[in-house]
């Protein structure tokens, strides 16, 4: 009985073909990957804020996109006056309040939600004159997603105290003649007057000129006005009227004759 043979198996040949068999699978790191993203999102915000910081990129812009918080500084008669400004200010994420756009007129702006998108934004406006504060910065809240916000600014009203041009003068008037004294004035309007007669306030002489009654002896004395409005108040100088004893001549009616 012939033994069967059969071809004898090197260890090459094994060792072939077990490579032969082996799958060559890419091995991928999730974790890798999620902290790749996360680095450049971080590396992203951390230029944008270099950016903002050095004012090569603005918080604010003048025009329109989705998902934007709109903005409008309305401006009493368009421009505001030499001197005065406002300045916008937002609350950030990091519960710090930074500084948007600035303007003397009116405008509208847009701020990016970005990060803010989930989240409501809390805007103010702070009004400033010489690049000073002036008075409360007006607060409001752009909601989530995109919204909108209005500020109403106006500088106040300018006003000038009162300011004398031109002063009462001293008089020299017999008794029972009539005497005029007059005052005066610049200075915002309405300008309220008050005529005095040895400091005392004279009743209805309420007007930039005083005209008395016929004069007696008890006129005599010192005369000024009292001048004010909303932004201050001024004095005149002091008017003496001095009344001479001798009433001034009557001119005789001439009698007609037939």
């Amino acid at each position: 009985m012939n033994a069967k043979t059969s071809s004898p198996l090197c260890f090459a040949d094994l060792t072939r073909s077990r490579h032969e068999s082996k799958v060559h699978v890419p091995y991928k790191d999730s974790r890798s990957s999620k902290t790749s993203a996360v680095f450049t999102q971080f590396a992203v915000l951390l230029l944008t804020f270099l950016l903002a910081s050095f004012g090569l990129i603005s918080n604010l812009r003048a025009a329109n996109s989705s998902g934007e918080c709109m903005v409008t500084v309305n401006v009493a008669g368009g421009t505001l006056p030499t001197g005065w400004s406002y300045q916008l200010q937002y609350f950030d994420t990091d519960s710090n309040w930074y500084n948007g756009a600035s303007g003397t007129s009116t405008q509208t702006y847009y701020k990016q939600q970005g990060d803010w998108l989930n989240k409501s934004i809390q805007w103010r406006c702070q009004l400033k004159q010489n690049n000073s504060n002036y008075g409360t910065a007006q607060a409001n809240t752009c909601f989530a997603g995109s919204g909108t916000v209005s500020f109403s600014v106006a500088a106040p009203a300018t006003t000038t105290p009162p300011t004398i041009t031109g002063q009462p003068a001293s008089q020299s008037q017999s008794v029972g003649s009539s005497v005029t004294f007059t005052v005066s004035a610049t200075g915002t309007g309405p300008l309220s007057y008050q005529w005095r007669k040895n400091g005392s306030d004279i009743s209805t002489a309420n007007a930039a000129s005083y005209t008395t009654a016929a004069i007696t002896s008890s006129d005599a004395g010192n005369y000024s006005c009292y001048i004010s409005n909303t932004a201050g108040n001024v004095t005149s100088a002091v008017a003496v009227l001095t009344v001479n004893g001798t009433p001034p001549p009557t001119t005789p009616s001439r009698v007609r004759r037939n």
